[in-house]
């Protein structure tokens, strides 16, 4: 992740800051409060990545799940295109459909739950982004779609 590359430069800054608050003792609260500030932020920062990667896991799951529920409403589709001859082979169209069905219907809620699942990770980042009502606008947009 690009993010870990950066905090060998961050924790350097880190190091410089602490080295310039024992050097210059007049202004050394300024320094210190400096550095905890940049360590907050990059610790917040670190936490934010990390969030957007797990939404990004589930996003993708979702979207799995709805490539396999389409293939599942082709199939049904397929079947009940077809013309069966002879008893047995109506019959035998029968038991697959219901079972093409059944298969459809536990993908739709396979990906109802992946969907909640995805619109629950969005609401808790909107309470970790800094900028006001960003992640309740993504989760309305997901709950719209």
């Amino acid at each position: 992740m690009k993010a870990h590359s950066k905090q060998s430069p961050v924790e350097e800054l880190l190091r410089q800051a602490d080295q310039l608050i024992s050097t210059q003792k007049p202004r050394a609260e300024v320094y210190a409060a400096m550095a905890e500030s940049l360590g907050l932020a990059w610790k917040d920062l670190n936490n934010q990545l990390e969030q957007r990667k797990t939404i990004l896991k589930f996003n993708t799951s979702l979207h799995t799940e709805l490539e396999e529920c389409s293939a599942k409403i082709i199939q049904v589709e397929n079947a009940s295109c077809e013309n069966p001859e002879t008893i047995e082979a109506c019959q035998e169209l029968i038991s697959r459909s219901k079972s093409l069905r059944k298969s459809m219907l536990s993908s739709f809620l396979r990906c109802l739950e992946e969907g909640q699942t995805l619109i629950e990770k969005l609401e808790e980042q909107r309470t970790i982004d800094s900028r006001p009502d960003y992640g309740a606008i993504q989760a309305q947009f997901c709950e719209l779609a």
